[in-house]
C-alpha cells in the first residue's frame, strides 16, 4: 500500500508539471497549406513515446485510500492495458496514410524506426514552433521537414467520486499531429485531437474485456482520421 501512494503521489506530480507546462505555452490549430509541396524535400516521420502502453486514467474527486482502492480493483484492467498493441493502427493511420500523402507530392520519406523518447526532448516555449526541439533531425535524417504525432493521453477514462465509480469506462485518446520545418523548428501545420469513445455492449468480461479494448482501439482510430481531415481534407 506504501508503495502504492508513492506511485501516485509521483503521477500527481507529473501531472501538475505537464498542467503548468502546457499553461505556459497556447498553440492553436494551424491549418495545413500545402506550401512545402512546391519544393521537393525529405520529411522524417516520427512519433514520441507514449503509444507503446495504454493507460487507465480515472477522473474525479478522490482521496488517496479512494486511489488505493480504485487501483486495487482495477488491477486486472490495467494489465490487460498494458497488451493492447498500437503499432498497427500507427502504422496504417499514421505512418502509412502520410507517406503517401507527402510521397505523391515528390517527397523522400523517412521513418524513424523508434519512438522519440520524450524524456530525451528539450521543451521549446514558442506559441509558433514546435513543442520540443527537433532540429537534430535534420542533420541525423538529411531531411527538412520532421511530422510528429505526439500522444498526450491514450486508453480508458472513468469517472469516480471517492470510490465509487460514476460512468461506464470509456476510451480516451489525446494527441497532436504537427508539421516542423527542421531549419528553424517552426509549425507548418498543428493539430489537436481529443476524443472519447464509448463502449457497445458489456465491458465487465475479464480477463480480455474486449469490448474496453475495441473501445480504446477505435478512439485512436478516429483521433488519427481526424488528423488527416486537418491536413489533407479526408475522412
Amino acid at each position: 500500500m506504501i508503495e502504492r501512494l508513492k506511485s501516485y503521489t509521483k503521477f500527481l506530480s507529473v501531472l501538475l508539471l505537464l498542467g503548468v507546462t502546457n499553461c505556459a505555452t497556447k498553440r492553436d490549430p494551424i491549418p495545413f497549406n500545402g506550401l512545402c509541396f512546391e519544393k521537393p524535400s525529405a520529411v522524417v516521420i516520427a512519433e514520441i513515446s507514449g503509444f507503446d502502453k495504454a493507460k487507465y486514467f480515472k477522473e474525479g474527486d478522490q482521496g488517496f485510500l479512494d486511489v488505493l482502492i480504485n487501483d486495487f480493483f482495477a488491477s486486472s484492467l490495467n494489465k490487460r492495458l498494458e497488451r493492447i498493441d498500437a503499432k498497427p493502427i500507427m502504422n496504417e493511420r499514421f505512418y502509412e496514410f502520410f507517406a503517401k500523402r507527402f510521397q505523391e507530392n515528390n517527397f523522400k520519406v523517412i521513418k524513424c524506426p523508434h519512438p522519440l523518447n520524450r524524456k530525451d526532448l528539450s521543451s521549446i516555449d514558442k506559441a509558433n514552433y514546435a513543442p520540443y526541439d527537433f532540429m537534430f533531425l535534420r542533420e541525423k535524417y538529411e531531411a527538412e521537414y520532421a511530422l510528429i504525432v505526439e500522444p498526450k493521453s491514450f486508453g480508458l477514462t472513468r469517472n469516480y467520486y471517492g470510490f465509487i465509480p460514476t460512468s461506464a469506462p470509456y476510451g480516451h485518446v489525446s494527441l497532436l499531429v504537427y508539421l516542423v520545418r527542421l531549419e528553424d523548428n517552426s509549425l507548418e501545420a498543428y493539430y489537436m485531437g481529443a476524443f472519447n469513445g464509448a463502449v457497445n455492449g458489456d465491458w465487465d468480461t475479464p480477463p480480455e474485456y474486449a469490448g474496453l479494448m475495441t473501445a480504446v482501439e477505435d478512439t485512436l482510430k478516429t483521433a488519427l482520421n481526424g488528423s488527416h481531415q486537418h491536413f489533407f481534407n479526408e475522412i
